[in-house]
């Protein structure tokens, strides 16, 4: 994964554990709302966020209104189980 900013490390840290334990959509404003950033900084962490880390997020736009982003989900990254030789013997994803 690339290096993210210290905004989108917080966004990404707080999708993750949200979506541990909940389901559903998270709209931007309650994100920001829980992390403290601005809605603009969080929209904007959205799409190196998809990109970066396979967040799931949907983009809406209302006439007269704001654009908004609606986040999906947020997978957790890959684990891999590596023995004291360092020869993969398991992939969650299922490629080697």
């Amino acid at each position: 994964m690339p290096e993210l900013s210290p905004e989108e490390r917080t966004v990404l840290e707080h999708l993750r554990n949200w979506y541990r334990t909940h389901r559903g959509a998270l709209t931007s404003e309650q994100v920001a709302g829980a992390t403290g950033l601005p809605t603009a900084a969080v929209c904007a962490a959205a799409g190196v966020l998809a990109v970066a880390a396979g967040v799931r997020t949907y983009h809406r736009t209302s006439p007269g209104a704001d654009p908004a982003v609606v986040f999906l989900d947020a997978p957790e990254p890959p684990r891999r189980v590596i023995d004291l030789t360092g020869v993969l013997v398991e992939d969650r994803t299922g490629s080697a």
